[in-house]
C-alpha cells in the first residue's frame, strides 16, 4: 500500500512537525533551567539550614 502526498501537504506536515519540535525543545529547556535553578537554591538553602543547626 503506497501513500501519495502532494508536495504542499508534505511541506505543511514537515512545518507543523518542526514547529512542534521547536516548541517541545523550548519547553524542555525552560523546564530544565527552572529545575536546575530550583535545585541550586534548594541545595544552598539546605546547607544554610544544616550550618545554622550545627548538624554536619
Amino acid at each position: 500500500m503506497q501513500l501519495y502526498y502532494s508536495p504542499t501537504a508534505v511541506t505543511a506536515m514537515l512545518q507543523t512537525m518542526n514547529t512542534k519540535d521547536i516548541v517541545n525543545q523550548t519547553v524542555l529547556v525552560v523546564v530544565g533551567c527552572s529545575f536546575f535553578i530550583f535545585f541550586i537554591i534548594a541545595t544552598r538553602f539546605r546547607q544554610n539550614v544544616i550550618a545554622k543547626i550545627g548538624i554536619t
